[in-house]
């Protein structure tokens, strides 16, 4: 997640993250398919600069450059781990065992398709021979 002030320059404004708690987080909130460790949150800074009056930026580079204004910018990279047991009941279990249910179905019917072709074809054939 970056947080970024685009109407005012650097001079202006500067963002920093708090050295006490920079984040605070409700512990009844939580990711059904994910894992989420508060402790490994990355915070770093991530200044810009843009060309005036373009929308070409440059990363890290701020100067005192007349032609660039350099933007404040704080970055943190929240890792999630993704729980596999969600994956397996919600998704994985259920379309295999959809997968394995319509191959049953679909055997069942085309064996009965198969019965019936046979038995029709070898009616019609007797019939046909009778007739000429």
């Amino acid at each position: 997640m970056q947080l970024e002030c685009f109407t005012m320059p650097e001079t202006d404004i500067r963002l920093s993250w708090s050295a006490k708690d920079p984040f605070q987080f409700n512990p009844e909130l939580t990711l059904p398919d994910f894992d989420f460790d508060k402790n490994k949150i990355t915070l770093t800074k991530c200044d810009k600069s843009y060309e005036t009056g373009t929308y070409r930026y440059f990363t890290n580079c701020c100067s005192l450059n007349s032609r660039h204004s350099c933007f404040s910018c704080i970055e943190a990279k929240f890792p999630l781990r993704r729980l596999l047991g969600y994956y397996m009941i919600g998704i994985y279990i259920p379309t295999g065992l959809a997968v394995v249910l319509s191959y049953l179905w679909l055997r069942k019917i085309f064996s009965f398709l198969y019965f019936f072709k046979k038995k029709f074809f070898i009616k019609f054939f007797e019939i046909f021979h009778e007739i000429f």
